[in-house]
């Protein structure tokens, strides 16, 4: 992931003008680096105004971050540039129905089937909204259930270096990694699981019992070739292409 970062940045660093902003706004994402995710995609919009599948990765950056009305507009921006865009209109309807706004939902989505009839996304987001209201009356005001628009990836390269800071004895910056992966996913009950442990340890409350007969754990200096002393270097490998990889996207802006 992290190479594919810098192959992306090098290649917008030739031409500010390129649409690889698009894969590399998801790969923060992935990350879990959603400030740097919107940012990108952000310099993508204002270079490429007309290019309807960066407004599309914009607004699912502003809807996973949880801000609706930024998201609405970059959706509502894909559409008109591209009328019979099916990722714009479902990201619209389900950026519609989180809203409460089911009925302005439901005709996003018929139109959506209306394109293509056989997408199990749409048809599984107009069975969650129900049959059409009949009579007068608004309907309730009742979020949407999440739709697969919603499913995210685990930003698996920090969980990785902060489980690195784990076995490093560094569980404070450990900590703080998994705060901003929760910042950026709020509602990944794994990630909130792993902080909550994290923060019993370091108060000393949750460290695990041994098992009985089970000699205590050793603390003992790391050799050459050891599975500490690989670790530490996995670290100071990830943590320099990260630093790497941000310097290079300063030189881009």
């Amino acid at each position: 992931m992290l190479g594919k970062i810098a192959g992306y940045i090098e290649i917008l660093s030739r031409d500010p003008h390129s649409t690889a902003f698009v894969p590399l706004a998801d790969a923060y994402r992935q990350l879990g680096l959603l400030d740097d995710a919107i940012e990108v995609a952000q310099k993508g919009v204002a270079a490429l105004p007309k290019f309807s599948p960066g407004f599309i990765t914009l607004g699912r950056l502003h809807a996973q971050r949880g801000d609706l009305p930024a998201a609405e507009v970059a959706f509502s921006q894909a559409i008109a540039i591209e009328p019979d865009s099916l990722p714009a209109l479902k990201g619209l309807a389900r950026v519609s129905g989180m809203q409460g706004n089911r009925e302005r939902a439901r005709q996003l989505l018929e139109k959506a089937n209306a394109l293509q009839p056989d997408d199990a996304t749409v048809l599984k987001m107009l069975a969650a909204l129900g049959p059409a209201p009949q009579g007068e009356g608004k309907p309730a005001r009742t979020p949407a259930p999440k739709s697969d628009l919603e499913e995210r990836d685990a930003p698996i390269a920090t969980a990785t270096i902060a489980e690195i800071y784990v076995k490093q004895g560094l569980l404070g910056k450990a900590l703080h990694v998994y705060r901003d992966l929760l910042k950026a996913d709020p509602g990944n009950s794994g990630l909130a699981g792993r902080y909550r442990e994290l923060e019993r340890e370091i108060s000393g409350e949750g460290a695990p019992a041994p098992i009985a007969g089970e000699a205590p754990a050793v603390e003992e200096e790391a050799s050459v070739g050891s599975p500490a002393r690989e670790e530490s270097q996995i670290l100071a490998t990830l943590t320099s292409w990260l630093d790497a990889i941000r310097d290079r996207r300063e030189d881009v802006r």
